[in-house]
């Protein structure tokens, strides 16, 4: 693990902004183009596989890697955060699904902020980000059988990732197993 280099800061919740402002940094250019992404990887899991999973480790969603993530960030000057989320949603999740990020607010967002935001506007350098975003279903199941097996894929894979990049990672998990996200 190298020393250093500051430890890479990682959530697994729902609901995951990964365009939210707070979660970028400084880049040369105008505009949105004058900000880059701090999510190193976003896993966007889902029930059902997909099949053009981009990633070896993962079967089951998509992982946006950092150049996805900023290419989302360009399409925010003619397009909205909603229309983004909305449009990476459908790939991955069926139309009845409870979409968080195409909300107000939402959970993950809200603790990703709190371990990891920064206000680049101030000067701020924070920390590299990596994200799990749970499925949907397995937060609307308030018996919570099927949010452990996850959190663990979850949890596996950021520390597989952090162990490939020779980091320290701090993960935040702040969901209780039974009763769904209550």
């Amino acid at each position: 693990i190298a020393r250093d280099r500051p430890p890479i800061v990682a959530v697994i919740d729902e609901g995951i902004g990964y365009l939210n402002a707070r979660f970028r940094k400084r880049a040369d250019g105008a505009g949105a183009a004058a900000t880059r992404t701090r999510v190193l990887a976003l896993w966007q899991q889902s029930l059902r596989p997909v099949s053009a999973a981009n990633s070896p480790l993962v079967r089951l969603g998509r992982v946006l890697t950092r150049a996805e993530i900023d290419a989302d960030l360009a399409r925010l000057e003619r397009e909205t955060e909603f229309d983004v989320y909305f449009e990476r949603n459908a790939e991955i999740f069926a139309h009845h699904t409870h979409r968080s990020t195409e909300q107000g607010f939402s959970h993950g967002t809200a603790v990703l902020d709190i371990a990891a935001g920064a206000d680049i506007e101030a000067g701020a350098e924070a920390a590299d980000i990596l994200a799990v975003q749970l499925p949907p279903e397995t937060l609307e199941d308030t018996s919570g059988t099927s949010l452990p097996a996850f959190l663990l894929m979850g949890l596996d894979w950021l520390l597989t990732l952090a162990l490939e990049a020779r980091r320290s990672i701090i993960v935040n998990v702040s969901l209780g197993f039974p009763a769904g996200t209550k």
